[in-house]
This record gives C-alpha cells, sequence and structure tokens, in this order.
C-alpha cells in the first residue's frame, strides 16, 4: 500500500510540475496541447484535491464505506458526527467501526457485534455524503474518528447534543434491563447445566468403578492365564517324562519277551516235545483246544469216539486233558 501511494504521488508530483511549466518547448505540440487544456488542467486539479481530501479523512481515521458493514448497521443506519443526523447506507460516504468490546451491550465478545448490528448503541458512525461535500468545499475541519463509544459520548457533550445523549443512555437502559433478564436466563441455564454436570459427574464414577473392576477382571484373568501357562508347561513336562519312562518299560518287557521267546526258539531247535497221553511219540497234531497230541494218540481218540457216539463220519474227539470236545486239527511240523 505505502508503495502504491509512493508511485501515485510521484504521479501526482510530474502532472503538477507539467502543469506549471512555462517553457513547453521540450515536448511535443500534440501532448503540450492535450496537458494544457482547460478541461484536462480543471479534470487533474479536481482529482488532486479529491485524493487529498481523502487522505485527510484517512489521516484521521476513517474509511471509505463498503458493502462489508452492513452487518454492522442497526435498521440500516448510522449517526453522521458531522450534522448528527442517521443516514442510510447510499447517503454515508466515511464509517468508523467502533471497538466490539466496548460497544457490545447484550451477549458476549463479538458474538453481539456482528449479525444486524444489535446493541444498546450503534456499532457505526459516519460522516455522510453532505457533509463530505461542505468539507471538501469550505476547506473545513475534519474530526478524528471515534475509536469506541466513550469517544462518542465525549463528542455529544462537547457539542451540546444532551438530547443525542439522553437518547443513547435510555438505550443504555433498555439494554440493561434486557441484560438483566438475559443473565437470570444464562443463571437459570447455569443451574441447569450444574445439574446436569453432577450428574455427568456421577455417572463418570460409576464408570470410574465399573472401569477398576473391569481392570481387576483382567489382572485376575492374566494371572490366572499365567498359572494355567505354567500348569500346562508342567504337565507337558510330567507327561513327556512319564512317556519316556513307560516306553523304557514296555521296550524292557519287549526285550524280556524276545529273549525268552529267542531262548524258546532256540530250546525248540534242538528237542521236540512228546505226547502227554502216550509219553513216548513226539507230538505231531494241535487240537482245537490248543493241546498237543501225537498220530497214535489222535487216531486212537477218533475211532473210540465214532464207536462211542456209533457214527462213522465224526471228526469230534474228547480231549483227554481238558475234556473239551473238539472237531478241528491241524498237523504241525517241527
Amino acid at each position: 500500500m505505502a508503495l502504491l501511494d509512493t508511485t501515485f504521488t510521484s504521479n501526482l508530483t510530474t502532472v503538477s510540475t507539467i502543469l506549471t511549466t512555462t517553457d513547453a518547448t521540450s515536448y511535443s505540440d500534440n501532448i503540450t496541447t492535450q496537458l494544457l487544456s482547460d478541461r484536462y488542467k480543471t479534470f487533474t486539479m479536481d482529482f488532486i484535491t479529491n485524493f487529498k481530501n481523502e487522505q485527510t479523512f484517512k489521516i484521521n481515521g476513517w474509511f471509505k464505506a463498503s458493502r462489508n458493514i452492513t452487518k454492522y448497521l442497526k435498521n440500516g443506519l448510522s449517526r453522521c458526527l458531522q450534522c448528527y443526523d442517521t443516514k442510510r447506507f447510499n447517503q454515508q460516504s466515511y464509517v468508523r467501526i467502533l471497538n466490539v468490546i466496548e460497544s457490545s451491550g447484550s451477549g458476549s465478545g463479538s458474538g453481539s457485534g456482528s449479525g444486524s448490528g444489535s446493541g444498546s448503541f450503534d456499532r457505526v458512525v459516519c460522516i455522510c455524503n453532505d457533509c463530505v461535500s461542505k468539507i471538501n468545499q469550505y476547506n473545513g475541519k475534519v474530526k478524528q474518528a471515534p475509536r469506541n463509544y466513550q469517544d462518542v459520548l465525549l463528542d455529544y457533550l462537547i457539542n451540546d447534543k444532551f438530547d443525542l445523549l439522553l437518547s443513547d443512555i435510555e438505550k443504555i437502559g433498555g439494554s440493561l434491563n434486557e441484560l438483566r433478564k438475559k443473565i437470570d436466563y444464562m443463571q437459570f441455564n447455569i443451574n441447569e447445566k450444574v445439574i446436569l454436570l453432577n450428574n455427568l459427574t456421577n455417572e463418570n464414577e460409576k464408570l470410574s468403578k465399573n472401569l477398576d473392576i473391569e481392570i481387576e477382571k483382567h489382572k485376575l484373568f492374566f494371572d490366572h492365564k499365567n498359572k494355567n501357562n505354567e500348569l500346562i508347561k508342567k504337565f507337558k513336562k510330567q507327561f513327556t517324562d512319564l512317556s519316556i519312562e513307560l516306553f523304557r518299560e514296555n521296550k524292557k518287557t519287549l526285550d524280556e519277551h524276545i529273549n525268552k521267546y529267542q531262548e524258546l526258539n532256540q530250546s525248540s531247535k534242538y528237542s521236540i516235545p512228546e505226547c502227554r497221553i502216550c509219553m513216548q511219540n513226539e507230538v505231531k497234531i494241535a487240537i482245537q483246544c490248543g493241546h498237543l497230541l501225537c498220530n497214535t494218540c489222535h487216531f486212537k481218540l477218533q475211532n473210540d469216539s465214532k464207536q462211542n457216539e456209533n457214527d462213522s463220519s465224526s471228526d469230534t474227539i474228547c480231549c483227554p486233558l481238558c475234556r473239551t470236545h473238539c472237531n478241528i486239527y491241524t498237523q504241525i511240523y517241527f
């Protein structure tokens, strides 16, 4: 912004120098004719005057009116501090937005300053178009823009605008009543919120207790889990040891049986058992009950059985050792 102002001032200085130069021979005839024309001189001087006036307002804290301030206007109006009349937006030339905190009449913070400009007094003061024209025409003095509502009240007192002062005081009084009502309502809301906060606190305590219980449960669960893991390890070790011990015992028993079988097998190579009936011949036949007989005794038992039963086709014999009736026999070989 400073760079633009410097450039603009430099250009204005150049134009002013050209306009006031009497020796125009260094410029072309067309340019000289154009710059020195009365119409152009008038336009340029008006432009310079307006710029200087605008700078004067800006130095005193005023800003060009724009659509951005409409949200701060109360009922679309603001008071001119030169003529003290209320003006609409299209009648406002320069404006000043008062401090938000100082101008808040209801609510809190910046919330009261935004929106439609509601509050105990106007948020915006201005200098209207008519007053700006008079100031420019008669080189009138531009007032310093107020920073807050205290500056506005001070201006009212200095310029004997007691009617405006009383009007604003009435606004403030009415606003105070509204503020008291809002405070009572807020107190009621605070009481409700305190009750709600107490309920939430109680619920939080219950949840905290339940959480502690759940934490204890989880601790017990992990303790039991660790104990179970230890028991499982011990069981696996004991089972492994027992399995190894049983395997060794079974192996020992199996080795003993194998040794006995080998001894029996070795002895069977050199001796053939004899018939327990005649005690003379070697056994050749195994009957159904498992006893061994020689051929002679087996043949004799078959004949005796056939004679006793009067059935020549019967193969059933009665074992003389266990008295079991057997009809199956097998020839054995050594």
